[in-house]
């Protein structure tokens, strides 16, 4: 007999997309499957487009007031009934056989390979899991399966219920709401199950737009309070080690850094706007940090960076480039 599985799907002002959503959730291979829709307060024509499948017995609408995705993914999760729970944005798309490869009673999270596509369904980018099968955690390299970005999204998964219902999404946050979540999860999670095959679409919107809300100091202290609550929980864990850790920190420190990048060479905003930017960056507790680790950066995203160190503009700038030179000199000397 197959165990339940819940679906959890936010729906904001999607009537675009969230048709080809439900369907592809109800065109599942596995059949023991419930869809909650939490509509976050559309004001399209997302509800006309819900209600029509609402007959079905494996399917609840809810409404709410506007709160935020967070918000809604925390009511979802109240309303499941299912052993194993899953998120799937109103935006995105599942192939046949998701849940059906994703399900497995005896781990608590299976997580699988997914796609970033535009629109159109033309793939952008592929995030692909490491390996495949059933690990414990304990045996994993932590750092490995880090950088396939999986574990900064909660779609593409399928997590226990009695271990999610123990956390929540943390709702003052903008940016990063997920990630906390899940490497919260991950800390707690002794089982994990990985599934090579690309099944699940994540549809982006313009994949080369830049703007400055994306840059915004505000999201940046979100950005870095999920970071540090995240480290907190995985060094609690004691199964990560200190280069487990160091590398978590130092993917703040490269996302604070390329703050720098955008404000210096992307922003359009005049220079006397982009000058106070950089020097509230600059002011920010953790500069001493990025001082200290800018080399490991630079040594990553050397192409990137390495066009600071050409700059003669004054003030801010030639402060941040002069940091750069001297880390640079030190890692020449070693």
């Amino acid at each position: 007999m197959q165990g339940l599985v819940s679906i959890v799907v936010p729906v904001y002002n999607s009537e675009k997309t969230i048709d080809r959503c439900i369907k592809s959730i109800l065109n599942q291979t596995y059949s023991a499957v419930e869809i909650i829709l939490i509509d976050d307060g559309s004001t399209d024509s997302s509800r006309k487009i819900c209600q029509k499948y609402i007959d079905s017995k494996d399917i609840h609408y809810y409404y709410q007031e506007n709160k935020g995705v967070s918000a809604a993914r925390n009511y979802g999760i109240q309303l499941c009934h299912g052993e194993m729970i899953g998120f799937i944005d109103s935006d995105d798309y599942v192939k046949p056989t998701y849940i059906e490869e994703l399900y497995d009673e005896t781990v608590d999270l299976s997580l699988c390979s997914c796609a970033d596509t535009l629109e159109d369904g033309k793939v952008i980018k592929k995030s692909e899991t490491p390996m495949e099968g059933v690990y414990d955690k304990i045996n994993l390299d932590f750092i490995e399966v880090y950088k396939t970005g999986l574990l900064g999204v909660c779609w593409g998964k399928l997590f226990k219920k009695s271990l999610l219902q123990e956390l929540e999404f943390n709702e003052n946050l903008m940016v990063c709401e997920d990630t906390l979540l899940v490497n919260q999860y991950y800390a707690k999670a002794q089982k994990i199950k990985f599934v090579k095959n690309i099944n699940y679409l994540y549809t982006v919107g313009n994949a080369n737009s830049l703007n400055n809300s994306k840059y915004s100091i505000k999201l940046l202290d979100m950005h870095r309070m999920a970071n540090e609550e995240a480290l907190k929980c995985l060094k609690e864990d004691g199964t990560f080690t200190k280069k487990d850790l160091n590398f978590k920190r130092d993917l703040f420190l490269m996302y604070y850094a390329d703050y720098f990048y955008y404000y210096l060479f992307q922003s359009t905003d005049k220079w006397k706007m982009r000058k106070k930017i950089l020097s509230e960056l600059y002011q920010k507790v953790y500069f001493k940090e990025l001082e200290a680790q800018i080399h490991k950066i630079l040594a990553t995203e050397s192409k990137k960076y390495r066009k600071i160190l050409l700059l003669k503009k004054p003030s801010v700038e030639l402060f941040i480039c002069q940091i750069i030179k001297q880390c640079q000199k030190r890692k020449d000397k070693k």
